[in-house]
């Protein structure tokens, strides 16, 4: 983790999402007694959310002023929880259907989350360049 604080959030976001992704693509191909894959799946998904996690708050603590950061992270949580509430019933029934789409909604989701973290990482990089060409 040392070495990564020292990273542009780019590059260790979308390689935690990366992780996110194969961990769930391994539970999808897993044998049914693929003990092996499963212990190698909850490692690599408790790695991949060691390494998101502290970058998404490092991020929402620097973007947000200070004075309003208690408010703003308050509706922050709340729209998460009303955004996320359906999903549980969403995977239900997606698992109705056939038992390994859930885990595909979960590659959806993780590759969208890798995609807006390369194109917020692109962004950050690119701000100081227009910055100092347009001073």
């Amino acid at each position: 983790m040392p070495q990564i604080n020292k990273q542009h959030f780019k590059l260790p976001m979308v390689v935690g999402f990366l992780g996110f992704i194969a961990s769930q693509v391994i539970l999808v191909t897993a044998p049914a007694q693929g003990y092996g894959l499963l212990l190698l799946s909850v490692l690599l998904e408790a790695c991949s959310f060691a390494v998101v996690n502290p970058l998404v708050d490092r991020m929402t603590v620097l973007t947000i002023e200070p004075k309003e950061r208690a408010r703003i992270l308050s509706i922050i949580f709340v729209g998460v929880i009303l955004f996320s509430s359906p999903f549980g019933w969403i995977a239900g029934t997606l698992s109705g259907i056939n038992k390994d789409w859930p885990f595909f909604l979960n590659i959806a989701l993780f590759t969208i989350g890798a995609i807006l973290a390369y194109a917020a990482g692109q962004i950050s990089l690119e701000e100081p360049a227009l910055q100092t060409a347009s001073n």
